[in-house]
């Protein structure tokens, strides 16, 4: 369930062929990560980069210590300080790398829901805010409906509900800034409630350049 979850959450986006302006995608970034289940958490810090022609995102991690995460397609190869393979390893899911495919492609405002299958049952506004309910396609009936939230066009949060009515995922974007006139959310808070545990994490991103 987590699997289809996360990938739902990080991997959906716009597959079609359109002209691409911009090509690439670099930040500084800092992610922290808390697990209430094994009561533990996590700062990372470093730069990134991403290749939407390679689907290929690098981390250059100097912080706890140094070393490079490269993310291309489920594999992940990590890389020791002196440029030595220390482990590859499939992750199963489409990281939340995809966004960065998401942003570069200017496809962030419906998270790609009804590229994906989805279809809208609801429409509501509060305030300036326009929140949206989505109907899953027949393959993905471990999910009852997700929410959408925008906001001057921008996508603000997506809550996704699992088939028993239970709210398992909340996802935020904030503080967007403009690059290139393509909108950047430069912070993502998600929080994940699972069985057992729960699962937070914050993404931010410094210093973006798009080119």
């Amino acid at each position: 369930m987590i699997k289809y979850i996360l990938l739902l959450i990080f991997g959906l986006g716009y597959l079609g062929i359109q002209a691409q302006l911009f090509s690439t995608l670099s930040a500084d970034f800092s992610i922290l990560e808390k697990n209430t289940l094994k009561d533990t958490s996590f700062l990372v810090i470093g730069s990134l980069t991403y290749d939407l022609s390679e689907d290929l995102t690098t981390y250059n991690v100097t912080f706890p210590e140094r070393k490079t995460w490269k993310f291309s397609g489920v594999q992940l190869t990590v890389y020791d300080s002196l440029g030595k393979i220390e482990k590859v390893d499939s992750i199963g899911m489409v990281s939340e790398l995809s966004i960065f495919k998401k942003i570069l492609k200017d496809d962030l405002s419906d998270f790609g829901l009804e590229e994906a299958g989805f279809t809208i049952t609801e429409i509501q506004k509060d305030g300036r805010a326009v929140i949206m309910q989505w109907k899953p396609p027949a393959h993905m009936s471990f999910i009852k409906n997700i929410l959408s939230r925008e906001e001057k066009g921008n996508l603000t949060g997506i809550i996704v509900i699992d088939e028993y009515g239970k709210e398992i995922n909340k996802t935020f974007y904030q503080e967007y800034i403009l690059v290139g006139n393509i909108p950047v959310p430069t912070k993502i808070k998600s929080h994940f409630k699972g069985k057992e545990e729960q699962i937070y994490k914050e993404l931010q991103l410094r210093g973006v350049e798009i080119y």
